[in-house]
């Protein structure tokens, strides 16, 4: 298992409803690939820098999550051919490598 991070963002053509169908779609593609959703926020409605699609806002949505290295491109081909995907970024997560120092009083 390793640690992902996704900033995905979905379609303004959909009503809030079916933006919390493609959450769920999209969170259960996860868990149903033997992964695990440690942390999800969402962002909301926000305005895209560029158009995309011919849209100008979108819908955003960043989850931590751990997935079987295997289970990557299934999950990726699954983001890909949902019809409310705007644009995803999958990065594996990297632990922070400096340690914590102790503060003296």
């Amino acid at each position: 298992m390793a640690d992902y991070e996704i900033l995905y963002i979905l379609s303004t053509a959909q009503t809030e409803a079916q933006w919390e169908a493609s959450r769920k779609y999209i969170t259960e593609t996860i868990t149903k690939s033997s992964g695990e959703i440690q942390k999800e926020d969402i962002w909301g409605l926000r305005p895209l820098a560029s158009e995309i699609k011919g849209q100008r806002q979108g819908y955003f949505v960043h989850i931590y999550f751990t997935l079987p290295t295997p289970k990557v491109a299934e999950f990726k081909f699954a983001l890909n051919i949902h019809e409310s995907m705007l644009r995803f970024l999958l990065t594996t997560r990297i632990p922070d490598p400096t340690p914590k120092l102790a503060t003296t009083k």
